[in-house]
């Protein structure tokens, strides 16, 4: 039983690293987000480790380790027209609120945009949207 549970979490482990999510060291720039990809710094201005999404349209990916709930930057390098635009959710499976970065409020954000997450500050302090899945939008 043991064996079986270690081989179902190596495949789950595997195929999520199939599914495009990534983490590279840490120092990557926005220059580092290769097009086709959507990229998510834990860093702003495109700083610290880099994880990089691959999705297809009408598809959810969610964060995975060290990304849960940690990106303070993203560019989104999908390629140009409507169909290419992503939106990033505050919780898994693309719920929960609708992040805000700076330019787009909430709306689709287009290839080519990089930025933020936008920050409130509140009476307890500083608070930072955070990314927990990332919506493919299908046009």
């Amino acid at each position: 039983m043991m064996i079986m549970r270690k081989r179902i979490i190596v495949f789950a482990v595997t195929l999520l690293a199939m599914l495009g999510l990534a983490a590279s060291p840490a120092h990557a720039s926005y220059a580092d987000c290769d097009w086709g990809t959507v990229c998510l710094w834990t860093g702003t201005d495109g700083t610290g480790t880099i994880y990089r999404l691959r999705g297809v349209a009408g598809q959810c990916i969610n964060m995975v380790g060290g990304g849960v709930n940690s990106a303070d930057s993203y560019a989104n390098r999908r390629e140009g027209n409507i169909s290419h635009h992503v939106q990033f959710y505050d919780d898994f499976g693309c719920t929960g609120i609708l992040l805000q970065v700076a330019h787009f409020d909430g709306g689709p954000i287009p290839s080519g945009a990089e930025g933020n997450f936008t920050v409130f500050r509140t009476s307890r302090g500083t608070h930072r949207n955070r990314v927990n899945s990332v919506w493919f939008n299908n046009g």
